[in-house]
Formats: structure tokens, C-alpha cells, sequence
């Protein structure tokens, strides 16, 4: 009788085994693909001359003013897109980062310090320098030379 359960188990064990409940397989991850995005070739070289910012071609021709709005800019840093530029302004006295478009031709003020630089800026270096993200739809943002100084 012991050998005829044990046997009858085993053939239920093995029936379930067979049969079984199936695991339901996860839907498969698509892999990601890379999708195509075109950078625009602007072919120009970006330079700062008694605080205007200009714009020339890279054998040195046509020279040209960029965003003349009154402001002295500083540490232009052109967005991974090649399509903005960014920017300190100093205008009376207080510093505002600035993003300027090629596409219009216009700039757009950032922040809005009012607070003015007194005495010496040593602190504002080309370590403030405005920089982009890598994915260049990002807010431009300010690294700070250390927490002492202005962003």
C-alpha cells in the first residue's frame, strides 16, 4: 500500500510538472534607437572686444556685432545645438545671464540681479562661465567658482 501512494505521488508530481502552471513571460523591452537630430554648421567664431559680443567668419572676415543692447557681455559659451549662445551682461553695475538665439537675433535676460558688484571681482572669473547642459534643452545654468562667489 506504502508503495502504491508513493508511486501515485509521483505520478501526480510528474503530471504537474508537465502541465504546471506556465509563468506568463514579461513583454520584451524594446531596445532604444537612436534617432536622428541635425545640428545646424555655423561656421563662426564668437569673441568679446571692449565688453560688445561679435560674431566673424573663421578666416577672419565679416565681422559682425551680436545683440547690441547696451550691456557689457562676458563669457560667451555657444549651447550644444549650435543654435544660442549664453552669457554674463553687466549693465550698472549688477551682472544677469543672458541667452541669445541666432536663429532671431534676439536675447532674453536669465536672471535678474540687481545687487551691484562692489570693489574687486576677483571671484568673477572665467570659472563663472555660463555652461549647457549636455542635452541643450536644459536651463543654461552658472557654475560657481566656490560658494563664495556670485552665480
Amino acid at each position: 500500500m506504502k508503495n502504491k501512494i508513493l508511486v501515485l505521488i509521483a505520478v501526480l508530481f510528474l503530471i504537474v510538472s508537465m502541465v504546471g502552471c506556465k509563468k506568463q513571460q514579461a513583454a520584451p523591452v524594446p531596445t532604444p534607437s537612436p534617432t536622428a537630430t541635425s545640428v545646424p554648421k555655423i561656421e563662426k567664431i564668437l569673441y568679446i572686444n571692449n565688453g560688445d559680443l561679435y560674431s566673424m567668419k573663421p578666416d577672419g572676415t565679416g565681422s559682425e556685432i551680436l545683440f547690441p543692447d547696451g550691456t557689457s557681455k562676458w563669457f560667451p559659451c555657444i549651447s550644444p545645438d549650435g543654435l544660442a549662445v549664453a552669457y554674463w551682461a553687466q549693465e550698472k553695475g549688477s551682472y544677469n545671464l543672458w541667452v541669445g538665439n541666432f536663429i532671431t537675433a534676439k536675447a532674453t535676460q536669465i536672471t535678474f540681479d540687481n545687487d551691484t558688484v562692489e570693489g574687486d571681482i576677483q571671484n568673477f572669473t572665467i570659472r563663472n562661465a555660463p555652461v549647457w547642459l549636455p542635452d541643450g534643452q536644459s536651463q543654461v545654468r552658472a557654475e560657481s567658482a566656490d560658494k563664495n562667489s556670485r552665480a
